[in-house]
């Protein structure tokens, strides 16, 4: 049974019109907990690496108040991307290949969430972790201002004036594109 609108166009129910096409996710909510009222949000970028396990640890000592605080990991994995042949074959199918990456790729970013997630656990600290795709500091840029977060805090790669100004540093980015404190750590015996 169809239904009418005022302007007599015929709207058919969902049931009715098939299945729809998802729209594909750029963000997965891998940990979240539900009837908590935060006073203060703080969001902590992670990647796996010695830096940003340090940044997680110094943010637990230092900043993060288990009794009111929402901490938000946000991990981000890039786009896959394949080589491309100026000559040769040009009509290989990368699809399984390119579906493969992604998903160990996913899985890597939400075992890292979830590992994170846990240890922060253990000190009673309320805990989201969310997993982006995408430019790293693009994404979160986006995220960080989407959950008004009060503060971020991330880990330096250790990263030469060359190579800031080369590749380019997240850190960098989000001082200058997000609203709120961003705080980077740097462990003294951090090597790059």
């Amino acid at each position: 049974m169809a239904t009418t609108t005022s302007d007599s166009q015929q709207i058919q129910p969902a049931a009715q019109r098939g299945p729809q096409p998802q729209p594909f996710q750029v963000a997965d909510e891998v940990h979240s907990e539900v009837h908590f009222s935060p006073t203060r949000t703080v969001a902590i970028a992670i990647d796996g690496s010695e830096h940003s396990s340090y940044a997680l640890d110094w943010a637990l000592k230092n900043v993060i108040r288990s009794e009111s605080d929402q901490v938000v990991l946000l991990n981000v994995r890039p786009y896959v991307t394949l080589p491309t042949l100026s000559y040769g074959a040009p009509f290989v199918d990368y699809g399984e290949a390119f579906t493969e990456i992604e998903e160990a790729n996913k899985k890597t970013s939400h075992e890292l969430l979830i590992h994170a997630a846990k240890q922060l656990k253990k000190h009673h600290v309320h805990v989201r972790a969310i997993a982006l795709r995408g430019d790293a500091r693009e994404e979160l840029v986006y995220k960080i201002e989407d959950l008004k977060a009060d503060v971020v805090v991330m880990g330096s790669r250790g990263l030469s004036t060359f190579g800031r100004a080369f590749m380019g540093s997240v850190s960098d980015h989000l001082a200058h594109h997000v609203k709120c404190p961003v705080i980077v750590t740097r462990a003294t015996d951090a090597r790059a």
